[in-house]
């Protein structure tokens, strides 16, 4: 693997490009001028989300945005695109303290956020607990959602989670895997479970932004209708597709070329393709459309031929999952900081970008440290690159 030298501005270019991929899927029902109806069949989305997803969702309100990206020579690549509502920022957001104390001059780096009014530990979760007691005192049921089968060190930290809420007098039930739009109704107050930390902000973007996105989304579910439209690896197909590049301009089209890994709908008729992701399986992994976690995902080079064969003759049955391009991903390095030294860690080429209301917020880089999956938080300040680790 290479190495890829990166700083602040090379890091907010690559984000501000991939905000312009997102705006672009965004404006496609318009652009083409698609009724609710061609453009819910445009995205493959199934017959039982599109209340959902043909309701206000298709406006596209701000949200908490993340894509997730492998680094390469030229930068990276979108392998897909998350969205859902804001208030999934804050969940998750209680690390322990004694999870830092392994880390190299981290106890003096968070001594210092706290001195510069940053404060990393409860008021995110005080916060979204206020949306949700309020949500409570109108008669609404709080649910919070997660997949099943998670590890045990995991499930414990959802648990620290629920019994937090649980402590203050807020019941939450919780609701494992299974079609959560089958379970939720307008009486539930549906939000997801990440059990890792997100970015710490000031208290005054928060109250500037974050408070308005609660009122935004107090009447309705977090499981968004447009998270199915974003997660759905469809839409990075759709943009691979001529009927689609037929309405991009040169600048759209070479941002499509440049961040998007060639990714094709299974449901296409181009014989030459077909055989290309059939004979070449090296090159290729198929995706589920709107599978997460790696799940409904079969890489050509873990498989053997037969398997293979069938993996691709099922993905283009069914019409539902994507062909994407396999890249080589790059390492780069990373480095926490105490705000004056540097502590290298091993390279990671997995980033994610995180975006709330359409501000790039920083940037994700997974990495392993002392053989454990580490998540280093690069937060963007200015024209540095200050990072922390992120409770995994």
């Amino acid at each position: 693997m290479g190495v890829l030298p990166i700083d602040a501005r090379l890091v907010n270019s690559w984000a501000q490009d991939i905000l312009r991929l997102k705006k672009l899927i965004c404006g496609l029902r318009h652009r083409m001028s698609l009724t609710v109806d061609e453009y819910c069949d445009l995205f493959s989305i199934p017959t039982n989300l599109r209340p959902i997803a043909c309701s206000r969702e298709l406006a596209f309100p701000s949200e908490y945005f993340r894509p997730d990206c492998i680094l390469t020579t030229s930068g990276p690549k979108v392998l897909e695109f998350n969205i859902d509502p804001g208030s999934m920022v804050f969940i998750a957001g209680m690390a322990p303290k004694n999870f830092y104390r392994s880390i190299p001059g981290m106890d003096s780096f968070l001594k210092k956020l706290s001195a510069s009014g940053l404060d990393g530990s409860f008021w995110a979760e005080r916060s979204f607990l206020s949306h949700l007691l309020r949500l409570d005192s109108i008669g609404r049921r709080i649910c919070i959602w997660d997949v099943p089968g998670r590890e045990k060190e995991q499930a414990k930290e959802r648990e620290i989670e629920l019994d937090y809420f649980r402590r203050t007098g807020l019941e939450v039930e919780l609701i494992e895997g299974g079609d959560i739009v089958d379970k939720i109704s307008r009486e539930m107050y549906v939000f997801r479970y990440f059990s890792y930390n997100h970015f710490l902000l000031s208290r005054k973007y928060f109250d500037s932004s974050y408070i308005r996105v609660f009122d935004d989304f107090s009447e309705t579910n977090d499981i968004s209708g447009s998270s199915v439209v974003f997660d759905n690896k469809q839409n990075l197909a759709l943009l691979w597709t001529t009927k689609v590049q037929h309405y991009l301009d040169s600048k759209e089209l070479e941002l499509v070329k440049r961040y998007i890994p060639r990714t094709y709908q299974s449901s296409t008729q181009d014989e030459v393709l077909l055989h290309r992701v059939r004979n070449n399986r090296e090159s290729w992994i198929i995706k589920g459309g709107n599978g997460f976690q790696g799940r409904n995902t079969s890489a050509g080079q873990d498989c053997s031929e037969a398997e293979w064969g069938s993996f691709f003759c099922e993905a283009q049955k069914n019409g539902d999952a994507v062909f994407q391009e396999v890249v080589a991903p790059i390492s780069i390095p990373v480095f926490l900081t105490d705000g004056t030294n540097q502590y290298p860690q091993a390279g990671g080429h997995i980033a994610n970008f995180y975006y709330v209301n359409d501000r790039f917020s920083g940037l994700v880089f997974r990495l392993k440290r002392d053989g454990k999956g580490l998540k280093i938080g690069a937060i963007n300040a200015g024209d540095v690159v200050a990072a922390l680790p992120l409770l995994v």
